[in-house]
């Protein structure tokens, strides 16, 4: 599998909100524990990748 085009944090909020908009109206208004958890782990990811990009590359 291709990995995405990375987007920018307001951009990966934007459908990240409407993401768990969709998951709350199909769960009586509750996000379920789990996507929390699988939510939080793919921000931390996304950072790290973020800052992979931007990150001036080290000095040799």
């Amino acid at each position: 599998m291709e990995s995405p085009e990375p987007c920018s944090a307001e951009e990966l909020d934007r459908i990240i909100a409407e993401m768990q908009m969709y998951l709350r109206a199909a769960n009586n208004g509750e996000l379920p524990k789990a996507v929390d958890e699988l939510i939080a782990m793919r921000r931390a990811e996304a950072a790290r990748e973020l800052e992979e990009i931007t990150s001036p590359p080290e000095p040799a």
